[in-house]
């Protein structure tokens, strides 16, 4: 554990301080927006819902696959950032997490696509409308296949013009360029 001196040093009482707040805050969200949109829902009765074990074993199989791979997720792409936030001086840190930011464009344009699509796809399935889904699945790819290949090209043969360009940071940019050219070709 870091010892008191330390930037990075969260005192215990600090830290539940913290965590109670947030805690209260995320209770007193779900309670004002549960009361804010009872009446636009439907009346709903618990006693006709017949749960079925098969039905409530195989949703919670499927929630907590997802939820695992959400936690080893989140450890595969926040553990270099753990690592190297206790290694470095917090001015390089600086610079590093926004060399950091800067390569996972590349991420950000495929997740925003992702959700924008999802539901086109979910309607022409709904349709039974399967050629349509292969199309807009094989358009969307090639889609995002091209900007994340114009992005990462950018990236690795530009990457000190490219956080000039977005920082006018000569120091962050010289900093950067070498990272940026291994965010972007791992991402």
């Amino acid at each position: 554990f870091p010892s008191h001196d330390s930037a990075w040093y969260i005192g215990a009482g600090m830290l539940l301080t913290t965590l109670s707040f947030s805690f209260f805050l995320a209770i007193t969200e779900f309670c004002v927006i549960a009361f804010k949109s009872k009446p636009f829902l439907p009346h709903f009765e618990f006693s006709s819902v017949a749960l079925r074990s098969k039905s409530v074993t195989e949703m919670v199989r499927f929630s907590a696959a997802i939820a695992t791979t959400t936690v080893i997720w989140l450890f595969v792409t926040q553990i270099d950032k753990v690592i190297i936030s206790a290694k470095i001086p917090i001015d390089q840190y600086g610079y590093f997490s926004t060399t950091v930011l800067v390569a996972n464009f590349i991420l950000l344009l495929s997740s925003t696509c992702s959700s924008v699509l999802m539901p086109r796809f979910c309607a022409l399935h709904a349709q039974g409308n399967y050629l349509a889904v292969r199309a807009l699945y094989l358009q969307s790819t090639s889609f995002i296949a091209a900007g994340s290949l114009f992005i990462l090209t950018v990236s690795t043969y530009l990457p000190f013009e490219l956080l000039y360009i977005w920082s006018s940071d000569v120091e962050f940019s010289n900093y950067g360029a070498d990272l940026l050219f291994y965010y972007a070709m791992g991402n």
